[in-house]
């Protein structure tokens, strides 16, 4: 009744909320929980209880509902009906998805140390390694719900985060450090960047 499964969908509505904060995998529940604790109260205290509330909403619900979708789609062009029934998506793959993307619009050339200084690297980079390997975990345990809420709750937590998050009277976040081009790495971006002005 927690865990949102496509075939189930329209039965338990609900679940498309509470399926980010049901995760089922130990490991990935204390990752989520110190990230929620750690990122979230951050995040919570640089844009405000209201703002934080609706972007969690928004990270929660949205990529749920399009992965949910997908799976949908993925049936009717010849999946059998346990990708309906048995694919479960749930987890807070996507929410922290969401929050590497605000860290790196708030402090992106913020610099992390772990191991007493052995590995580094910038807030910058953050959403790239999150979605380059969560996914391959992911994949490795044959989770496809978590595959597709870490690459959704990806675009669509830039997208609320570049288009439509409020900060004032200013709606959305258009500077160029926060370009979609500048989540790939420097080789890659003029490509990048042609294609998403096309999109935009």
């Amino acid at each position: 009744y927690l865990v949102l499964r496509p075939g189930l969908v329209i039965s338990y509505p609900w679940t498309l909320l509470t399926a980010a904060f049901v995760e089922p995998n130990p490991v990935f529940l204390l990752c989520g929980l110190l990230t929620l604790v750690t990122i979230g109260s951050f995040l919570e205290r640089q844009w405000g209880v209201r703002s934080y509330a609706a972007f969690l909403l928004v990270v929660a619900v949205v990529p749920a509902l399009t992965a949910t979708g997908l799976v949908i789609l993925l049936y009717a062009v010849g999946g059998g009906a346990e990708l309906l029934y048995k694919t479960q998506i749930c987890g807070l793959a996507g929410v922290l998805s969401g929050f590497t993307i605000g860290l790196k619009q708030l402090v992106p050339d913020y610099n992390v140390k772990l191991l007493r200084g052995k590995i580094g690297f910038r807030v910058n980079d953050l959403p790239g390694v999150y979605t380059l390997i969560a996914p391959i975990l992911f994949s490795i345990l044959g989770d496809l719900g978590g595959v597709l809420l870490v690459n959704i709750g990806f675009i669509e937590s830039f997208v609320y985060l570049r288009f439509y998050k409020r900060t004032g009277s200013v709606r959305g976040d258009r500077s160029e450090a926060f370009a979609f081009c500048t989540f790939f790495p420097e080789f890659i971006q003029p490509i990048i960047r042609r294609v998403s002005d096309v999109v935009y």
